[in-house]
């Protein structure tokens, strides 16, 4: 499912637009904002894919919030000012929307999305990177350059060649994307990529890459599933 959420300062185009998505099967409005204070909270309660933003919209405008957003969603912009498309565009936002929004060009914008989240899919056997939205772009990350992850409150870290890599997304999520037995999670805060793990005691398991080493800790949680792991490669 692609979660929707709309931000809107008026309540009838926030209509229009939730009775034009529900005709869609594979999308959910997970929320609808009617100021940026608003969606702020939202993106962090709903983690929507995609947000449907307004851009004239008072205290704060769509652009001025996007401005300040360190890892956006998705976005595509619904406005009544045709004027404004080229300095939306600096946000790399997918499609932009004039108001009032039909049908038809509703469907080209999620023909659009959908095409962008089939590039963040599952990596098949023989893929060896993942796309990662960071800092407003996508980067795509080896696998062979990512040494675990790290789960935050509301974001995740990760290790790549020797960076800190930060994004808006879920250690759930990752744990999705990221293909096992490549990786595994140990931890409700780490996942870890198994061709880095030098050494498992007590203590948890120690990674090692490029001639440095950390030491992660294992949960009791996870500790059946890294048991089986080692099973499976024991001599």
């Amino acid at each position: 499912m692609i979660r929707c959420l709309i931000v809107d300062d008026e309540p009838h185009a926030i209509e229009v637009l939730r009775s034009h998505l529900q005709h869609f099967d594979d999308v959910q409005i997970v929320g609808t904002c009617q100021s940026a204070i608003e969606a702020e909270e939202a993106l962090k309660n709903h983690r929507p894919d995609v947000v449907f933003l307004d851009i004239q919209m008072p205290q704060i405008s769509g652009l001025a919030w996007l401005e300040n957003l360190s890892n956006q969603p998705l976005i595509v912009i619904t406005t009544a000012y045709p004027q404004y498309a080229l300095e939306g565009y600096r946000f790399n936002v997918i499609d932009y929307l004039i108001k009032p929004i039909g049908m038809e060009r509703l469907l080209t914008t999620m023909r659009k999305i959908r095409q962008y989240f089939q590039t963040l899919s599952t990596p098949s056997e023989k893929a060896e990177f993942i796309f990662v939205k960071v800092d407003k772009k996508l980067v795509r990350i080896p696998y062979d350059q990512l040494l675990y992850v790290e789960g935050l409150k509301d974001y995740v870290v990760l290790f790549v060649d020797g960076k800190r890599m930060v994004t808006l997304q879920t250690m759930k999520h990752m744990e999705e994307k990221l293909p096992y037995p490549r990786f595994l999670r140990v931890h409700r805060s780490y996942i870890v990529n198994t061709h880095y793990i030098a050494q498992v005691s007590n203590d948890g398991v120690l990674l090692k890459y490029t001639g440095k080493s950390v030491l992660l800790p294992v949960s009791k949680k996870y500790r059946s599933d890294l048991d089986k792991f080692l099973r499976d490669r024991l001599l």
